[in-house]
């Protein structure tokens, strides 16, 4: 018999939300680290204000409009695509756009995929080598 497939519903983290002060705690130590290059301090400030933007987001929007979890999250997914390409629209020539968001769409699941596998297996050692 074959297995049904889950619906993303179900496979959402009970309490999700509620993992804020791990985050604080990541954001808080990142700011004191001074070996980061310029880059890497613009990075961390803008994870910082993306996540949380994302938080505040999904616990106001689930509130005021009483939608489970799971729709929130969907809802979430949206805006982020539509506010990246409101802001690719105002940064990048029309010439670009193909090229732009191939770029974009790379970038996320390079970043997407780095946070994941950190989170599953733990930070590789040669990325703490520099």
């Amino acid at each position: 018999m074959a297995e049904r497939p889950r619906t993303l519903a179900s496979l959402i983290e009970p309490g999700f939300a509620d993992g804020y002060e791990q985050f604080r705690e990541l954001i808080d130590n990142t700011r004191h680290l001074s070996e980061l290059t310029p880059n890497q301090k613009v990075w961390a400030r803008l994870f910082e204000l993306v996540s949380v933007a994302m938080i505040e987001g999904l616990n106001t929007a689930e509130t005021e409009q009483e939608l489970p979890p799971v729709e929130t999250v969907f809802e979430l997914w949206s805006a982020i695509g539509s506010a990246l390409a409101t802001v690719n629209a105002q940064a990048f020539t029309a010439a670009g756009k193909r090229k732009v968001r191939h770029e974009m769409l790379v970038a996320l699941k390079h970043g997407y995929d780095r946070a994941m596998q950190g989170l599953t297996e733990g930070i590789p050692e040669a990325a703490n080598n520099g």
